[in-house]
């Protein structure tokens, strides 16, 4: 029996591609509903802006103060570094790492010197009269000495050759070791000096020897301020509490604003910029579209923010995104670096042929505003009807750090009432980081072998645990401050005693109580290099304040203890026959 099978098959193959590409819609007709329902055919009495004029004025920060009232005045102008350089600057000379520094100084003036081809006789000649005679001893570090001690028999002390060409009237061909050379002989090593001069002043940027430094010991962190003449009167600018690292805008608040009258052209340095541009509308990543029946940028979905009731800047950003971002307009503007500015005026043009003055929402909302963009806290300047300051602060964009050299931890012991610093790292004399930890712990629970009863007063800390003692201010006030003490229980006169330059071992170091958190803080300095808008580098010693890792689980200091006693063993039935 045979079985024959007879289909018709249809072929959907179509050179032709706009019909797979094209969305058709089979009612046009419920569409324009939904557009007539939602509001988009409804026609708003309103213009769209076509130009937009204003004037900006800007001024130049031309003081940098430091210190206490009166403060120490810089010239902005004459600093000529970044403003973080200028804050955290520590003086190398004289710091922990000054006999490498002034060893290593004097060894490139002697490797310059003997490319030039100076005679060996003369360089013997340096090394006689220049020689390194400072002692060299750091029990921390006994291995830095030993290549200290090294460098110090072929080096010389570039320092002392500092000084003696400062007093031979910045003339290099003024030492006598150069005045005693052949005129083309010293003229060449008169040469090679300066060079060495120029070398050494451009590695570290350090501003004049006699300003004050920012750092506040009593509170751990950088207070400076700055200075302009702005808008008729003078601006003093305030940053109090900067712990390093970041300098922002926000560290700053307005100290003082002062007002007297005349004209704008009598401000010094003011800069009075006019714009007249086209409005750009807002656009940002994965804006919302305008229409209802738009396809949109699905990169970022605002309607899928999480956020708690605290995290009020998130939903504030996410519905200013899908309400009202189609309703803003940009006017860009170039301002400079380290300049204080403010709008003056500014007005838009419709396409009505209108005029409308914008006025600033700071000076609308008056005194009470919930919402502060970008403005400085103290700004009288819209209780009087003016713009908020702009602040823009001369710094660098990015800072490479090195180890740190040094780093202290501050914790609280509630148990014993009193603080404690804890060096981890100190800086030694060859400009190594030294781990204090390294060292022997004390036991703790130690007792004698005879199992004999012990009171022990109290136990012993780690060397590197410096004690913060609870002091009242005044005699008659109630608050207190902790001072840096000492532990004097059978321990040896430099036990317990700070070494790096955190806490200052040369003075009397104090430490505002409120100043140490719940969870602790850690301070470290280390080496910062960073290039700013004009190409120079920059390197200087600066320090951080951050917060610890948590609080203190328990406190190795413990008083009124027994040792030596052991528990019984078991009795068994053995053991009472």
């Amino acid at each position: 029996m045979a079985l024959t099978w007879k289909r018709l098959e249809g072929s959907a193959v179509d050179p032709e591609m706009t019909e797979g590409i094209s969305a058709r819609v089979a009612d046009p007709l419920w569409l324009l509903a939904r557009q007539w329902q939602v509001g988009e055919f409804r026609g708003e009495d309103a213009a769209s802006p076509v130009l937009m004029t204003g004037t900006i004025v800007s001024t130049p920060v031309s003081e940098y103060r430091v210190g206490d009232r009166p403060p120490h005045i810089v010239p902005r102008q004459d600093a000529g570094i970044p403003l973080e350089t200028l804050a955290e600057h520590e003086s190398v000379a004289d710091g922990p790492a000054a006999p490498a520094i002034r060893l290593e100084s004097g060894a490139a003036l002697l490797r310059a010197l003997s490319l030039a081809r100076l005679p060996k006789g003369f360089l013997q000649t340096l090394r006689d009269a220049y020689a390194f005679t400072d002692p060299l001893e750091d029990p921390l570090d006994p291995v830095g000495v030993a290549r200290l001690r090294l460098l110090a028999r072929r080096s010389i002390d570039g320092a002392h050759v500092v000084t003696a060409i400062e007093d031979a009237g910045d003339d290099p061909a003024a030492l006598p070791e150069v005045a005693a050379l052949r005129q083309r002989t010293a003229k060449r090593a008169a040469t090679t000096i300066r060079a060495w001069l120029d070398q050494e002043a451009a590695i570290f940027r350090a501003p004049a020897p006699d300003l004050p430094s920012a750092w506040s010991p009593r509170r751990l962190e950088y207070s400076f301020g700055l200075g302009a003449e702005f808008l008729n009167g003078k601006v003093e600018l305030r940053a109090p509490e900067y712990p390093g690292g970041r300098l922002e805008w926000y560290h700053f608040d307005v100290d003082a604003m002062s007002s007297r009258p005349g004209g704008l052209e009598q401000v010094p340095g003011l800069q009075l910029k006019k714009l007249d541009s086209l409005p750009t509308p807002l656009q940002l990543a994965g804006m919302p579209a305008a229409r209802w029946w738009e396809f949109e940028d699905g990169d970022v979905d605002f309607g899928d923010l999480a956020s708690g009731p605290e995290d009020l800047a998130r939903s504030v950003i996410a519905a200013y995104a899908m309400v009202a971002s189609d309703d803003w307009f940009m006017l860009p503007c170039t301002l400079p670096s380290g300049s204080l500015s403010r709008v003056v005026s500014l007005k838009v043009l419709d396409d009505f042929g209108t005029w409308t003055k914008i006025e600033s929402t700071a000076v609308n909302d008056g005194t009470v505003r919930p919402w502060r963009w970008f403005e400085l806290q103290g700004d009288v300047g819209p209780e009087r009807g003016l713009a908020p300051v702009l602040f823009l602060p001369p710094v660098v964009n990015a800072v490479e750090q090195g180890r740190p050299l040094e780093s202290v931890e501050f914790r609280r012991d509630e148990m014993a009432n009193m603080g404690w610093a804890i060096e981890h790292r100190v800086e030694s004399g060859a400009g190594r980081p030294v781990d204090r930890e390294a060292g022997n712990r004390p036991d703790t629970d130690a007792h004698d072998s005879d199992e004999t009863w012990q009171y022990r007063l109290s136990t012993d800390v780690w060397d590197n645990w410096v004690p913060l003692v609870p002091v009242r201010i005044t005699a008659d006030s109630p608050q207190i401050v902790l001072r840096r003490g000492t532990i004097a229980l059978g321990k040896p006169s430099d036990a317990h005693q700070a070494k790096g330059r955190i806490l200052e071992p040369e003075t009397i170091f104090v430490l505002n109580e409120e100043e140490i958190p719940a969870g602790g803080l850690r301070v470290t300095r280390r080496y910062q290099l960073a290039r700013s808008a004009d190409g120079g580098v920059h390197l200087w010693v600066g320090r951080r304040k951050r917060p610890s890792g948590g609080p203190m689980r328990r406190t190795p200091l413990r008083f009124d203890s027994l040792t030596g006693w052991r528990q019984p063993k078991a009795l068994t039935p053995k053991s009472i026959e």
